[in-house]
């Protein structure tokens, strides 16, 4: 594909081992770099980035967020990045890869387990709580789709050597079975019937590395049906009524269907869509390929997110400053995924 082929050229340095998000960002984060260079499937150069972060974890075991100037200045926040760590170190021993030492993966188990209460991964109330972290979770909280990674990590840290018991595996499991509304769907979290793009994530990477569903056929039915549409992906985070949340949900404010406050972001679309397609729900590969058709309309570029209010200057685009984002990049492997279990 033209457009990953761009990212992995641009977007990485390989002397160094270090993932830029795209031109609008200057520092380095833990879950773009996974996505990206799992995509990719360079194992060498995978390892050499997360060296990096497992160099930089805290006491706790906390691996960090981002470097805001590589290899230095590292942040640390309260989101998915240490269960991403541990996801990532599998898929990377997995694919015939280094196994990273010990002692760091140890120490991110710790930590994660910390986090976590009665099997629901603990998500504190403000921003930086996930990936989404320009919203404010007004209170403290378990997301959707940190549950379903801490289910995938602690069997992931379980795949690496790591002694993980069967009643946190379980408790994690029945977690985020426990987040799919009376409904039907599986809710943006805990406290908020919100409808969330990204809460099938940890689906996804349990049907990929695990090679196991979590959730139901009519559990992932049922949430992709919710989900609002967008040109074949959906707005990534809206009310339970599919309705865009108040400017003030977010740090900054953000505009209705601008950025995380609706926008359609490719990533989390099409690893949605794509646990649709392993859970046999009609009609999610046409899905798939309409919103490639959305993401290239004006060229062979990986957006950020696509802009999903009509009344926006940028609708169905973005702000140009914001192309070639080396997360979407992912996509090439999804499409691996759904292959082989076609072929399967």
């Amino acid at each position: 594909m033209e457009a990953a082929a761009a990212v992995w050229r641009d977007n990485i340095d390989r002397r160094q081992g270090l993932v830029h998000p795209s031109p609008a960002y200057s520092g380095v984060w833990l879950r773009d770099s996974f996505w990206t260079l799992a995509g990719l499937g360079d194992i060498t150069l995978s390892n050499r980035a997360l060296g990096h972060f497992a160099a930089a974890r805290l006491p706790s075991g906390q691996a960090p967020t981002q470097f805001t100037a590589f290899p230095r200045n590292p942040l640390y926040r309260s989101d998915e990045s240490t269960l991403l760590f541990l996801i990532w170190a599998a898929w990377q021993v997995d694919a015939g890869g280094p196994h990273p030492k010990r002692t760091a993966l140890q120490a991110a188990l710790t930590y994660i387990l910390q986090q976590s209460s009665h099997g629901l991964y603990r998500s504190p109330r403000g921003p930086y709580t996930s990936w989404l972290d320009s919203f404010r979770l007004p209170a403290d909280d378990t997301l959707a789709y940190n549950q379903g990674l801490y289910a995938v990590a602690l069997q992931c840290a379980r795949q690496l050597g790591l002694k993980v018991k069967n009643q946190d595996v379980r408790a994690a499991v029945a977690g985020y079975r426990s987040l799919v509304d009376r409904k039907g769907y599986l809710r943006f979290s805990a406290n908020l019937d919100y409808h969330d793009a990204g809460a099938l994530t940890g689906e996804f990477l349990s049907l990929w590395l695990l090679h196991r569903p979590i959730l139901s056929d009519q559990a992932v039915r049922q949430t992709l049906a919710g989900l609002p549409s967008f040109q074949g992906g959906f707005r990534v985070l809206t009310d339970g009524r599919g309705r865009y949340l108040p400017r003030g949900s977010f740090t900054p404010t953000l505009q209705p269907g601008d950025y995380q406050n609706g926008g359609s972001w490719l990533l989390y679309d099409y690893l949605s869509l794509a646990a649709g397609v392993l859970h046999h729900v009609p009609g999610m590969s046409a899905r798939m390929e309409e919103r490639l058709r959305a993401e290239f309309r004006a060229g062979a570029v990986f957006h950020e997110y696509l802009e999903t209010d009509p009344h926006n200057p940028f609708f169905s685009g973005e702000p140009p400053w914001r192309d070639r984002f080396s997360w979407d990049s992912f996509v090439v492997r999804v499409d691996q995924v759904v292959r082989s279990a076609h072929r399967g």
